[in-house]
């Protein structure tokens, strides 16, 4: 079977907990209006990238306890493969409990899961071989050991002429700049919020902070601009698109959103405006609900935005 788009690692099991309010203070008592169990992570990107008709699989680890197993099970009922997902006896899922107020603010609270992933699993090959493009982010590299795996993976992938997408995440100060920095020349769309695209090149404009970025290897840099839309840079064109007029309730899963519809926009080779549209729209309807995971909106929904 050949697949569009293979993501490899951060397999998370997120728990939803709406409550009224943030901070949650000591001797606080709050009620959540309701809880729920969804896959997380990189699972947001898989789920949002086969929504909008890309076919998907899933490469990594998990535990096996049954928020791994729950996750699986999720991924499937998506559509999405996870034979290149391999069950660790002994070991445990990562989980994060999500507190999302009223007022769209959110905490994460985590529990990481107890492996590492420690080779380039026969599986992971074959899997990427089947591919189109290959999906990765920071935490990949937290829950690989050496990190340097996650460079390999990458590397395996641009032999074998497949396309490579990379999020840097919000786990840039928790990874050797030198191991980041490496991963950003050896992908080709680089995908990635201001904040996290200051903390690599330094501040400045978001021009001026993609264009740093470009000289890296890239050739393309999205940058994630939250309520102000967002940034795509190449060698030949600049494009900026505000952000669409929604409620925000919750910014779960937005920038994984962002990231799948600019794979999807870019394999499927619509133009860059497109992409750009079809991308901001993912991200806005996503912030109009509460919750990722099985919850992140339909390609109509999306459609609709645009």
């Amino acid at each position: 079977m050949e697949f569009d788009i293979v993501s490899f690692g951060d397999l998370v099991t997120d728990i939803l907990m709406p409550i009224a309010r943030l901070p949650v203070n000591p001797n606080d008592i709050q009620l959540t209006r309701q809880m729920s169990i969804e896959p997380g992570g990189a699972c947001n990107f898989l789920i949002m990238a086969k929504r909008l008709g890309l076919s998907a699989a899933a490469l990594g680890c998990v535990g096996d306890d049954s928020y791994g197993s729950l996750l699986l099970e999720k991924l499937r009922s998506e559509g999405i493969e996870t034979d290149g997902v391999k069950i660790l006896a002994g070991q445990k899922t990562t989980v994060v409990m999500l507190l999302i107020d009223d007022q769209g603010q959110h905490a994460f609270l985590g529990a990481l899961g107890s492996f590492q992933v420690t080779a380039i699993e026969a599986v992971f090959a074959e899997k990427i071989s089947q591919s189109k493009a290959l999906f990765t982010n920071g935490y990949a590299f937290l829950e690989s050991s050496p990190p340097e795996l996650v460079l390999e993976i990458m590397a395996l992938a641009r032999q074998k002429h497949k396309l490579v997408f990379f999020d840097p995440g919000p786990q840039i100060q928790q990874v050797a700049p030198a191991l980041m920095t490496k991963a950003i020349s050896q992908c080709d769309y680089l995908f990635l919020t201001y904040a996290e695209a200051s903390a690599l090149v330094g501040g400045g404009s978001a021009e001026a902070t993609a264009q740093n970025l470009l000289k890296l290897g890239p050739k393309l840099v999205a940058i994630k601009l939250g309520p102000e839309g967002s940034l795509v840079v190449s060698a030949q064109t600049s494009l900026r698109n505000q952000a669409l007029p929604v409620s925000l309730r919750d910014a779960t899963g937005a920038g994984d959103a962002f990231d799948a519809a600019c794979v999807y926009g870019i394999m499927q080779g619509m133009s860059l405006e497109q992409t750009c549209k079809l991308a901001n729209a993912a991200g806005s309807a996503t912030v109009s609900r509460i919750g990722a995971g099985t919850r992140l909106p339909l390609r109509t929904e999306i459609e609709q935005l645009v």
